[in-house]
């Protein structure tokens, strides 16, 4: 939590609003969310060992066991094959954040590869990039509380709307392996 509390710092500084404690803290929230959703970096995807009881026939609710799913990135066999996304046929189906194997008896585990926004005093970005979370949050605050100015300044210190080769933005893409800055 000590990062958390490090970032609303910055926030309040950034934004001479101390005032705003509810909107900062949950702006700080969104901010690292916001961060984690801008692609898939390797310290968000995981994988995990999903066992598959034929009384679920092939289907598990995947939110009752990974809370802060985001995306399955693939399913693979207990050989390492990938099994593929299919309709029809062997494969796997995502229904919202439900994995459904076909056929059910297909195997008896699957391993689970899946990328996560973790909870903001988990994140690996608010650790490693706290003054771009802070800035990023006072923008949001300074947006609501109607100081357009000094919510654009901020916005363009974070990256603006897309990511550039500019601000935090593009810092933090940088992580990403599949991150190509625009031109």
């Amino acid at each position: 939590m000590a990062i958390l509390d490090d970032i609303y710092q910055i926030a309040v500084t950034k934004t001479g609003r101390p005032d705003r404690v509810k909107e900062i803290k949950q702006a700080v929230a969104d901010a690292v969310i916001e961060y984690h959703t801008l692609g898939f970096f390797g310290a968000d995807i995981k994988e995990g060992t999903l066992n598959i009881g034929q009384r679920d026939n092939g289907r598990i609710n995947l939110m009752a066991l990974i809370p802060n799913l985001r995306q399955v990135m693939g399913v693979y066999l207990p050989n390492g094959e990938k099994l593929p996304k299919s309709q029809n046929g062997p494969g796997y189906q995502m229904f919202g954040k439900t994995l459904a194997i076909t056929p059910s008896n297909l195997t008896p585990y699957v391993t689970l590869q899946y990328a996560i926004v973790p909870r903001p005093e988990d994140s690996w970005i608010a650790i490693q990039y706290p003054e771009a979370v802070g800035t990023l949050a006072a923008a949001k605050v300074a947006n609501i509380c109607g100081n357009r100015p000094l919510a654009s300044a901020l916005f363009l210190e974070v990256g603006g709307i897309f990511p550039v080769r500019s601000g935090f933005k593009h810092q933090i893409m940088l992580e990403n392996d599949s991150y190509e800055p625009d031109l």
